[in-house]
């Protein structure tokens, strides 16, 4: 994960990633997802705008379907 965010040109200061899997839990034939969520801590210093300070963090989800019919 820390090369993909690098091949973006992001530096992270700190990482989190948290996956949700509690849809794995409903009933075969019921459709589901997961979904994780990845924050990146960027320090502003990193930046090239002189006199920035603090840090920004950005935050993106992505969801994805489970097989509706698969075992749970």
């Amino acid at each position: 994960m820390a090369a993909t965010l690098g091949n973006q040109g992001l530096q992270c200061a700190t990482t989190l990633v948290v996956v949700d899997t509690s849809e794995f839990a409903k009933p075969v034939g019921t459709p589901a997802t997961v979904r994780a969520t990845v924050t990146c801590v960027v320090n502003l210093s990193d930046v090239a705008i002189p006199g920035l300070l603090g840090t920004l963090p950005i935050t993106e989800t992505m969801t994805s379907p489970l097989d509706t019919y698969r075992g749970r």
